[in-house]
């Protein structure tokens, strides 16, 4: 029949009517609501849960081990140039060093270089003279560098370096020789003196 109205069901209606009302939510990025609290109800919040993870304690960086003298952690390394020739044997204070590095010099010899941050050693030794790898050896450490002298070059390569330099020419009261040795297996110092 032509000019006759179409009559739409109830409950088709009701259905367009949630579906445009939802289309509407989502495309205006909403969410939908709670229903509201029946009247007199107390308000009810949501309170975020508040992290419980601890931080980890502090610890010295070369050994790892836990910090036990936050002011020893603030210092800087001490890298100490120790001689390994038989004359040296037995050396002194290696065996408390965080780190020790051994170097290959001239004429198959080796040398030690200890480095000291998370203890202190009374004598170490014996101290011996600087060669032109220690400087690339101490540049990342930072800090300061305990050695005996050295020729022009390797000295002038130390210098550059970005650390303290102590040697017995320039500080003499950082040092000791021993009685019981002979040159140039003498030289000794300790950590806590620089």
């Amino acid at each position: 029949m032509t000019g006759e109205a179409r009559l739409e069901h109830p409950s088709r209606r009701a259905a367009l009517g949630l579906l445009g009302g939802a289309a509407l939510l989502v495309a205006c990025g909403g969410k939908p609501r709670p229903p509201a609290a029946p009247a007199g109800a107390a308000p009810t919040t949501t309170v975020a849960p508040v992290p419980t993870t601890v931080p980890p304690p502090p610890v010295f960086p070369l050994t790892g081990r836990p910090v036990d003298d936050p002011a020893r952690a603030a210092r800087a390394a001490i890298t100490i140039k120790i001689d390994n020739a038989p004359a040296a044997r037995p050396q002194s204070g290696m065996d408390l060093a965080d780190i020790v590095f051994e170097e290959q010099v001239e004429g198959g010899l080796v040398r030690f270089a200890a480095v000291f941050h998370s203890t202190d050693a009374g004598s170490v030794g014996p101290v011996r003279s600087v060669r032109a790898e220690d400087a690339a050896l101490v540049t990342p450490l930072r800090g300061h560098f305990v050695y005996s002298g050295g020729n022009d070059i390797f000295n002038g390569i130390i210098r550059k370096a970005p650390v303290g330099i102590i040697t017995e020419d320039d500080q003499p009261g950082f040092f000791t020789r021993r009685r019981d040795r002979r040159s140039p297996a003498n030289l000794y110092t300790a950590t806590g003196t620089v």
